[in-house]
């Protein structure tokens, strides 16, 4: 089929349409024959496209089916994977809870031996009612610290930055070789803190002549 021609047709068939009005009978039958002739070749269109649309969603199918045997393996390592790091997440911070919890306990018992302790020594100096007063009084144990639980080394990269060489730095913006970032004023008052350039204006004064750098003079 030459789809080029077919168009040609479709646009000059609708512009005879358009330009058509039915005012007779005559005319009544040409509107008819226009239906007719749309009918008629929609459905040699679709007969022409409908084995092709057939053989791609064969195609479709196949190809879903192979995408699908292909990543199977790795769906399953990832689905395996991410199991056991969850389960190994849950043991650390079961284990991290346990050993909170008998640090409480020690903690509970060495304050509770103090308090017996303590009510026994002033018992035995003759004050009964502190000793009393003691005992009645809920203790209060200190809170065990939060034991962290070992982490594991990520597969994800962090990048950052460092300055080795500050020299090939500025050189670098200096020839342009390197693209000076739009900085706040908040950024500059920080890197003319860094630079020690303030430093440098109390001890020159108004003879400070670096390029870029402005003195300003505050009256106080």
């Amino acid at each position: 089929m030459d789809t080029e021609k077919v168009q040609t047709q479709a646009l000059e068939l609708k512009s005879k349409y358009e330009g058509l009005v039915i005012k007779d009978d005559a005319s009544f039958k040409a509107m008819k024959a226009f239906e007719d002739n749309g009918r008629e070749n929609i459905k040699i269109i679709k007969d022409f496209i409908k084995p092709q649309k057939e053989e791609a969603n064969r195609r479709h199918k196949k190809l879903t089916q192979l995408e699908k045997t292909l990543t199977a393996p790795f769906e399953e390592v990832m689905k395996g994977a991410k199991q056991k790091r969850i389960a190994y997440s849950q043991e650390q911070q079961r284990i991290q809870q346990e050993a909170r919890r008998k640090a409480q306990e020690a903690l509970d018992r060495v304050a509770e031996e103090e308090r017996l302790q303590l009510a026994k020594t002033l018992e035995e100096s003759g004050n009964k009612e502190q000793a009393e007063a003691i005992l009645e009084t809920p203790v209060i144990a200190p809170q065990a610290p939060v034991v962290e639980a070992p982490k594991v080394a990520g597969s994800r990269k962090v990048y950052s930055a460092k300055i080795v060489d500050i020299k090939a730095l500025f050189k670098g913006y200096v020839d342009g070789s390197t693209a000076i970032p739009e900085l706040s004023e908040d950024d500059l008052k920080k890197l003319s803190s860094i630079l020690k350039l303030n430093s440098l204006a109390k001890a020159l004064k108004s003879s400070l002549d670096i390029p870029g750098v402005e003195v300003k003079v505050k009256v106080v």
